[in-house]
């Protein structure tokens, strides 16, 4: 089965997109939490980030924004930078509610060429929230997305997060530090897979799957998430071999990002993985994206 979409176009607007995205690196000083502050590194408003206007509702118009919700019904929003003035510079996107409420930690971009987590990432990160804050790094491994390479001359990012250990990396500590600076509620991990978790369809592969943390109820929420995505987008669309699942549940016995998040911070986490086979980028990217909302959602997070 070819899925309809172009495959090979969306791949292109991708990589324009992404590219133009990190010309636009930002430095600065405009204040956030000070313990994110010195935990990651430089902070700034970020130039490309504008306030609704007031007339319109529109979030193109106006100047930049001034980090100041008290009197908006706006996100309002900050940038800062881990890695700053080396070749691993990369943006993390800090979304405040008008409304307090749990805080979310969302990561794309740990595998470099796995592009449908980077753009959902990216997206997630423009939505307007109502309640809750929402921390995003699209591009956690800057290198590796510049590359278009699983790994980068570092490694593999999602390798240097062993339990009960320090982080392995200087990148992998400035992440770590800043998810535990934020005390985040939930941690959610996006990648997709050349094949398909459990199915003798194509490759082998982990697509198609949620791997929850152990801590409290993330096996169920991502139960309801699957159940979710699978009448939203496959039934009816696509084989059976395509329906999403809820796959091994992570206890801390790898040293991954979200193995770490349980093991560690004993909070709740998912690994979330599309599979590539037979898929469009553009798919790729809206499931990644409806999956990871829908987590945010149970999470308290919208």
């Amino acid at each position: 089965m070819n899925d309809p979409n172009g495959e090979h176009s969306a791949e292109r607007r991708q990589r324009n997109t992404l590219s133009s995205r990190r010309s636009i690196l930002t430095g600065g000083a405009a204040a956030i939490v000070s313990t994110i502050v010195g935990s990651v590194g430089s902070v700034s408003a970020s130039e490309h980030e504008f306030c609704p206007d007031p007339s319109t509702g529109d979030r193109s118009a106006g100047g930049p924004s001034t980090g100041d919700s008290s009197d908006s019904d706006t996100s309002d929003r900050k940038t800062l930078t881990l890695q700053p003035n080396t070749a691993y510079e990369t943006e993390v996107f800090v979304i405040d509610a008008p409304r307090p409420g749990p805080t979310g930690v969302v990561v794309g971009g740990m595998d470099g060429n796995e592009l449908a987590g980077i753009e959902a990432a990216y997206r997630i990160r423009e939505q307007e929230l109502e309640r809750g804050t929402l921390v995003v790094l699209p591009e956690a491994d800057a290198v590796a997305v510049e590359q278009r390479t699983y790994n980068s001359p570092r490694g593999n990012l999602n390798r240097q997060f062993p339990v009960g250990q320090p982080p392995t990396s200087s990148l992998a500590k400035e992440l770590w530090n800043l998810i535990t600076s934020v005390d985040p509620n939930v941690v959610i991990d996006f990648h997709s897979s050349k094949g398909i978790w459990g199915s003798d369809l194509g490759p082998d592969g982990y697509g198609q799957a949620i791997y929850p943390s152990v801590v409290g109820d993330s096996r169920q929420i991502a139960a309801d998430t699957v159940e979710f995505m699978n009448e939203e987008y496959i039934y009816g669309a696509y084989p059976p071999a395509y329906q999403f699942t809820v796959g091994n549940t992570l206890v801390g016995d790898k040293p991954k990002l979200i193995h770490k998040v349980a093991g560690d911070l004993e909070r709740p986490g998912y690994l979330t993985e599309v599979t590539r086979y037979n898929t469009s980028l553009d798919t790729r990217i809206e499931w990644t994206t409806a999956m990871g909302e829908r987590l945010l959602r149970r999470h308290g997070i919208w």
